[in-house]
């Protein structure tokens, strides 16, 4: 679907359709007298909506008209703050820079080699990107979120068809990353046989 720009509560119908459509939307969340919003539209945004391989949703929403979309809720600190939104309307969430809070800003927005990088991925494949979990600032929790889906072909299938893609990829930009591939019984037999020889040394 075409990029949609929310500046009066006319445009918030074709916003949700937007969103509901998904797999994932990027919202940016802008105002016209923030001087930070005007270079990141310039610097970053117009290149993203000028992109011809683009592959997700892009919507932007004055600030003034949050409050009338599914977004009102969602934490953000200031203008311009980017949300990665997917079909369930839910904004994903990420570290808020090392303290207890959580945001839903995504953290890389600034940087338009990352955007280009996720707005031009196949949402199915995103969680496979190893360049593309090297871009993201892992989160302070070294636990990964135990009930997100993890990755691999299926389980993102399954993820969609459950409304659960965002939780995937939320795991996979703070730092949950996919899951490691099963070890064969000649690895594990390996293993085990270097354990069993370091105890006999010590």
């Amino acid at each position: 679907m075409e990029p949609v720009d929310v500046r009066s509560p006319e445009d918030v119908s074709q916003f949700e359709k937007i969103l509901a459509r998904g797999p994932i939307t990027i919202v940016l969340v802008y105002a016209d007298w923030c001087g930070h919003c005007v270079r990141y539209k310039e610097n970053v945004w117009s290149k993203l909506l000028a992109n011809p391989n683009r592959k997700l949703n892009l919507a932007s929403v004055h600030y003034d008209q949050l409050e009338n979309t599914s977004q009102k809720h969602a934490a953000i600190k200031g203008y311009p703050s980017v949300l990665v939104v997917g079909s369930d309307k839910k904004a994903a969430t990420f570290p808020d820079n090392g303290t207890a809070k959580k945001t839903n800003a995504f953290p890389k927005a600034q940087s338009l080699e990352v955007m280009e990088e996720m707005v031009t991925k196949d949402p199915k494949k995103v969680l496979s990107a190893p360049k593309f979990v090297e871009d993201i600032e892992a989160s302070n929790d070294p636990k990964p979120l135990e009930k997100n889906m993890r990755g691999g072909g299926v389980a993102v299938a399954r993820a969609e068809r459950k409304g659960g893609l965002l939780r995937a990829l939320q795991n996979f930009l703070t730092g949950g990353g996919a899951t490691p591939k099963r070890q064969t019984k000649k690895q594990r037999g390996a293993q085990k046989k270097r354990k069993q020889t370091r105890r006999q040394r010590m």
